[in-house]
């Protein structure tokens, strides 16, 4: 279990972004982290992350997670899928993109040799989730994974993201997406006014609109 404890953050000084913000992400489940623009949410992804400290407060345990940032695909450096791959840091890391990869429908054998950006919208975007998420970390936050995708797509990623939620010890998805948050059912925090404005069950958010108006999500 990942616990965020009493944590504060700003940005220069334009105001709090957090002020004794307190969170527990459930062991082998999906948390959702929602809210409207501004609120946070990608803040937030990054704290976890390590990317970011935070001014006050702790983030328990303190190892960095894995984090699949919103344009995954803006972040191809190589000629090849084959080379985006094999500059993971290790083996292991490369067998689980190769994996991934596979479940996205994506073949190394088949199309490995293939520049990245030849590939459709919605598989680059896949392209670029395996190979963030392939990181080796306990914890893997995904921010709005689902951004533009269709039917088809946003199954495979629901798909992924809850099968990860039974291996990792901790998921987490920064998201707008109210079909992700039915599919795949987990936690919800909705963050509002710099903290967490409610804490409960997906199921419970999805049948109430006063919260979906707090999130910003209707």
């Amino acid at each position: 279990m990942k616990r965020v404890e009493h944590l504060a953050f700003r940005y220069d000084q334009r105001g709090c972004v957090f002020d004794d913000l307190t969170i527990e992400f459930r062991s082998h489940a999906v948390s959702y982290i929602v809210g409207a623009s501004g609120a946070g949410k990608t803040t937030l992804a990054l704290l976890l992350a390590g990317e970011l400290d935070p001014e006050v407060g702790s983030i328990f345990p303190s190892d960095s997670a894995a984090l699949v940032m919103q344009f995954p695909e803006m972040l191809f450096l190589e000629h090849s899928l084959n080379q985006e791959a094999r500059s993971l840091a290790t083996l292991e890391e490369q067998s689980r993109v190769r994996q991934y990869l596979n479940g996205f429908g994506v073949s190394l054998e088949q199309h490995g040799e293939q520049s990245p950006e030849r590939f459709s919208f919605a598989q680059r975007r896949l392209i670029g989730i395996a190979l963030q998420a392939a990181r080796s970390a306990g914890t893997l936050v995904l921010d709005e994974p689902t951004l533009g995708l269709d039917e088809d797509n946003l199954q495979k990623v629901g798909d992924f993201i809850d099968t990860e939620s039974k291996t990792r010890e901790e998921v987490v998805v920064i998201t707008h997406d109210l079909e992700l948050v039915q599919n795949v059912p987990g936690d919800v925090c909705i963050l509002a006014n710099c903290g967490c404005a409610w804490y409960g069950a997906s199921t419970e958010f999805m049948v109430r609109r006063d919260l979906w108006e707090l999130a910003n999500a209707s």
